[in-house]
């Protein structure tokens, strides 16, 4: 005879240990998660003055500082770790940087687009505001940049001071942005250069990670 359970399976199960991420990852996890899908929002659960747990924001159930975990680490940095990423509207506002899309284009030609995140009108807002104060990332301020894994924080005056002096054409071949002759705007095939919206990525699991929910 089957006995019919109390409560949700969920709720009869143990929470798993939180597992604080690394800072420097904190802001790649937060990336990832938004990216997966347009409808992923930061739970009102987080504390903004604590670091990121894995558990919340991507689901990691390794143990700290274990190889896995390492494993886990290296593909949050490969996952768009050859992109470029733009996240606006920090403020509140529906302003694209239009500017910083130009100067892109003028630096790297045609033949890549960034990927948008806009933060206006997101309903976790002012907990990712909090979040990026504590990284001290004025994300009301400026758009914020991301060139693979490095942030800029700035509008396109700061990309043109990167600019002048090298250090932009540098980290755009450093993720093998190439830059391609161009004509106002358009591409060797007459295509008007854009950027794109934020779209989901799939995130393959590793085999580690297989293994370890396997294990559960």
């Amino acid at each position: 005879m089957l006995i019919p359970l109390t409560a949700p399976l969920k709720a009869i199960r143990p929470s798993p240990a939180p597992r604080p991420l690394p800072p420097s990852h904190e802001l790649l996890a937060i990336q990832s998660y938004l990216l997966q899908s347009a409808y992923n929002v930061l739970p009102s659960s987080i504390n903004p003055s604590q670091p990121l747990d894995a558990n919340i924001v991507l689901g990691f159930s390794g143990e700290i500082g274990s190889p896995a975990e390492q494993v886990w680490l290296k593909e949050l940095e490969n996952e768009r770790g050859d992109e470029i990423v733009i996240w606006f509207g920090g403020d509140g506002t529906n302003r694209h940087p239009h500017d910083v899309f130009g100067l892109l284009e003028k630096v790297q030609g045609s033949s890549r687009h960034p990927t948008l995140i806009p933060c206006h009108g997101r309903t976790d807002l002012p907990l990712l505001k909090m979040i990026f104060d504590r990284l001290k990332i004025p994300l009301g301020r400026h758009p914020l940049i991301m060139i693979g894994n490095e942030p800029i924080i700035g509008d396109a005056e700061r990309l043109e001071e990167m600019r002048s002096s090298g250090r932009l054409a540098e980290m755009l071949g450093k993720i093998g942005w190439r830059k391609e002759q161009k004509d106002h705007g358009e591409g060797y095939n007459g295509e008007v250069w854009r950027p794109k919206l934020a779209k989901a990525k799939k995130r393959e699991v590793s085999e580690v990670e297989e293994a370890l929910r396997k294990a559960r």
